[in-house]
């Protein structure tokens, strides 16, 4: 959250809109700010492909 643009005050939907299970694995709380459902998630790492930070807010991790 806090390399996030959207928690910083910024708009930013990159990760939202460009997840193949928008609004299932992606939510956005209050229309700002991105929620990952872990449970929903496949791991496809197209959300930390996308983010517009230098080094993405957003990490895929194995889960083993």
């Amino acid at each position: 959250k806090d390399r996030c643009y959207a928690y910083q005050g910024d708009v930013c939907r990159s990760c939202f809109n460009s997840c193949p299970l928008i609004d299932e694995a992606i939510i956005m709380e209050g229309f700002q700010y991105p929620v990952i459902i872990e449970d929903a998630c496949t791991g496809c790492g197209i959300c930390e492909y996308v983010c517009v930070m230098e080094e993405p807010a957003i990490r895929i991790k194995k889960n083993y």
